[in-house]
């Protein structure tokens, strides 16, 4: 909640009639004045449209943050691996055209990111390992691996591996533990 009480945070939990759901995304922008949008997930949106639908869609979010100064964030599944390939869910490398729906979904972004864990490693910190990759931003040409995050299954928290490591690293030293 904010300070004066109202909600800061608003669910829209509706796997019903999706041809009203850009109307209800319009409503929590103009009535409740949210500015970011998290789709979770966009494949499911998009299930059973056709390419052109899809299209119109893109046009019309690109259209809703030029209009409301507000951030949409689509989370998407990509494509199974054509046979004798190795799978996403493997750790195999993840690119815009991996994107289950329309090229206009990558093409239209302004910073496409793609995180990439091999759900199947048999070690444990690599299992629960996930790589986070820049595709794609429009603002500063950069792109490539940008950082490594680790779940920590213990505490359900996602961590910056990094800075986790080093932490638990220095845990240990400080309770004796041996590398």
């Amino acid at each position: 909640k904010r300070e004066d009480g109202t909600p800061s945070f608003y669910l829209l939990d509706d796997r019903g009639d999706f041809d009203k759901l850009q109307e209800k995304i319009e409503e929590l922008i103009i009535s409740f004045g949210v500015r970011v949008i998290l789709i979770d997930v966009i494949s499911d949106v998009f299930a059973g449209m056709t390419i052109d639908q899809v299209d119109k869609w893109m046009a019309w979010e690109k259209n809703l943050v030029k209009r409301f100064n507000c951030i949409i964030i689509q989370v998407a599944h990509v494509r199974k691996a054509a046979s004798g390939q190795k799978a996403a869910s493997e750790g195999s490398k993840i690119t815009e055209e991996s994107l289950i729906g329309s090229g206009t979904q990558y093409r239209s972004a302004g910073i496409n990111l793609a995180l990439v864990r091999d759900k199947t490693a048999e070690d444990d910190e690599l299992r629960n390992t996930t790589e986070v990759f820049l595709l794609k931003s429009r603002d500063t040409g950069v792109t490539g691996k940008i950082m490594d995050m680790y779940y920590d299954i213990e505490t359900h928290t996602l961590h910056d591996k990094d800075v986790y490591m080093k932490q638990v690293a220095a845990k240990s030293l400080e309770d004796g533990a041996d590398f």
